[in-house]
């Protein structure tokens, strides 16, 4: 399924009964509504067990290796664009980034491990990690590899946000991902738009500027003034979360809410502060490697860094998917499995939604706006309209980097039955039960007779009506 997009699920209020179960709902049988408690400990266990499911500790590892392979192309397109915008301070600002990316993966210790913070072999260790990345960098940007051999870098590190991107689609349950060309348009505009906020970040944090800030703020009132520069010490931690939140919300290949990806941003910028502080483990590593690898032991030390960043990355975004379809998993603790019934519920929903939009000529509804407007897990929805769609019953249209969702064919010539025949297609058959066959096929064409007389417009139509039967029950 091309760009499936996710999204919020929001679930309805619980209806008031005062037994000890309340009415059955889309996906079965449901239970008492759910505790603050135990919409916490849901939350937290989904997140855990999603994070374990998708192997992230796993993809952390390739992730770390492809970001090894693919960090001096990138950077060297980056520092391209902004030394070409800085000018004359261009190698002194190449020089001061490069400086701060090393120690964004070799993460400084803090007074608290004053037995390693001064330990020179840490020092040569980051010294040494930025010297070699400015050197392999000034090769690429001077020629020396040459056309092929640069064009192969920028292959490699385009593969590698590839990656990235495939990462979270997994997590996100998106089979498939952007078309090459919509790739190479996003990522190159990252790579080059991105400089423009480094330069604006580099001038606003250059010393001059810090000054005129000091100066403004010692002729502000003392409460004032103190207030703000008591302020400007999270700015940092600020600017980290929303890069966090930035890169959750635009990286996966589909419709991500604002606030999920903010919580998940939150987390995980406070865990990436928490390992810059919490980092000697990390550092005894530096220590450890000197004495085993020499030289080599560069190798291991960024990877160890690239690893926990990315372990810290990936927990983010489970974080991010389980905040924006944490209605639907609370929904679906409160049920039952999903049954055979409940497909088929969702599944002439789905229908009747996309039929309703395309009649009244509106813009196709996406996965995650079924999701949202049903309250049903996105993977859920995902799975019916895999279905739907190669059934041919739903044809997949794309419409501003989103894909939709239309009737395959005229909504007089879809029918009941073949709704509910496109979700039992995959559903293994029983086995022969002769001495009930006469019975069983008795059944089973009066129920095909009934449900071919009723099309998707009657559905529509029903649905439409005030007097309609309600959408809370299965099919």
């Amino acid at each position: 399924m091309t760009g499936t997009q996710q999204s919020t699920t929001s679930s309805s209020p619980a209806p008031k009964s005062s037994s000890a179960s309340v009415a059955a709902g889309p996906c079965g049988f449901r239970k008492p509504p759910l505790t603050s408690w135990q919409r916490c400990k849901l939350f937290w266990t989904r997140v855990v067990e999603s994070f374990v499911a998708n192997r992230c500790p796993v993809r952390a590892s390739a992730l770390a290796y492809s970001n090894l392979l693919a960090i001096i192309p990138i950077l060297a397109v980056v520092i391209s664009v902004t030394s070409g915008l800085l000018k004359q301070e261009g190698q002194q600002r190449i020089e001061e980034f490069i400086q701060q990316f090393v120690n964004v993966i070799t993460p400084d210790t803090k007074p608290m491990f004053g037995q390693l913070q001064n330990d020179p072999r840490i020092l040569e260790a980051r010294k040494e990690i930025a010297g070699r990345i400015q050197e392999f960098i000034q090769n690429t940007r001077s020629g020396t590899l040459g056309v092929t051999g640069t064009v192969a870098l920028l292959f490699v590190g385009i593969g590698m946000l590839v990656r990235i991107e495939n990462t979270f689609n997994d997590i996100w349950g998106i089979k498939e991902g952007r078309s090459w060309f919509s790739r190479v348009v996003h990522y190159w505009a990252a790579m080059t738009l991105g400089p423009l906020l480094l330069v604006s970040a580099i001038a606003l944090t250059s010393s001059p500027h810090l000054q005129s800030i000091r100066d403004f703020l010692a002729g502000l009132p003392l409460s004032v003034g103190q207030t703000i520069q008591f302020g400007l010490r999270f700015l940092p931690f600020l600017i980290l979360i929303l890069a966090f939140t930035a890169f959750y919300k635009l990286m996966p290949n589909a419709y991500i809410d604002w606030q999920a990806a903010f919580m998940g941003g939150l987390l995980g910028g406070t865990l990436w502060q928490l390992n810059n502080q919490l980092s000697v483990f990390y550092a005894s590593r530096i220590v450890t490697q000197s004495y085993i690898y020499g030289s080599l032991g560069l190798v291991p030390v960024i990877m160890i860094g690239l690893y926990f960043s990315w372990i810290i990355l990936l927990f983010g975004a489970q974080v991010a998917y389980v905040a924006q379809n944490r209605r639907a998993f609370y929904q679906e603790k409160q049920t039952e499995i999903l049954t055979q019934a409940s497909r088929e519920w969702v599944a002439v929903k789905v229908m009747t939604r996309s039929a309703a939009v395309f009649l009244q000529g509106g813009q196709p509804p996406t996965a995650s706006e079924h999701s949202e407007l049903l309250s049903v897990p996105s993977q859920w929805v995902s799975q019916v309209l895999r279905d739907l769609v190669e059934t041919r019953l739903l044809i997949e249209v794309t419409h501003d980097s989103m894909t939709g969702y239309v009737p395959g064919r005229d909504v007089d010539a879809i029918t009941l039955h073949d709704i509910r025949q496109a979700m039992r297609s995959g559903v293994t058959p029983l086995p022969e039960l002769k001495e009930f066959e006469t019975s069983l096929r008795k059944v089973q064409e009066q129920e095909r007779e009934q449900s071919s007389r009723i099309t998707l417009r009657q559905l529509l139509r029903e649905a439409e009506s005030p007097t309609g039967v309600s959408g809370s029950q299965p099919v």
